[in-house]
């Protein structure tokens, strides 16, 4: 049972609680896995680290210490951390906009062109596992 974690005895994976996609990604432990069917709320890579040292010495990982929580190196972690951005490899702080972004397209003028196509009719539709469409 992938809800479940064997030790000793079945104990329930600490994201298991969470049986919808949205309140499984308030959660900065856990991530909607669709991987599976059905799909369901489990934990991601980080959350095995339980102490910033740890967590720090994973490259895949990054310490949030204002959520004492460990989570996956991304750009967008550091939104209104400035320094915090700037020290993380691969990030770059968008002063234009105040954000850390990927510095791959970081430096990169705003688009001054948008294509936009109406699909509410088709996302309200199931999608294979995606019974409820896709959330908006």
């Amino acid at each position: 049972d992938k809800q479940c974690k064997w030790e000793g005895s079945c104990i329930e994976r600490p994201c298991a609680k969470y049986l919808d996609e949205s309140s499984c990604n308030t959660d900065a432990s856990c991530t909607w896995d669709v991987d599976s069917s059905p799909a369901f709320c489990s934990e991601t890579y980080c959350a095995r680290w339980t102490v910033a040292s740890d967590c720090d010495g994973d490259a895949a990982c990054t310490w949030k210490s204002q959520d004492n929580v460990c989570v996956e190196s991304r750009c967008d972690n550091f939104n209104g951390q400035q320094c915090a951005c700037l020290e993380e490899a691969g990030c770059f702080w968008s002063a234009a906009s105040s954000e850390c972004v990927t510095s791959t397209f970081g430096a990169c003028p705003p688009t001054d062109v948008a294509v936009v196509f109406d699909g509410s009719g088709s996302m309200s539709q199931a999608f294979g596992r995606h019974p409820h469409g896709y959330e908006a």
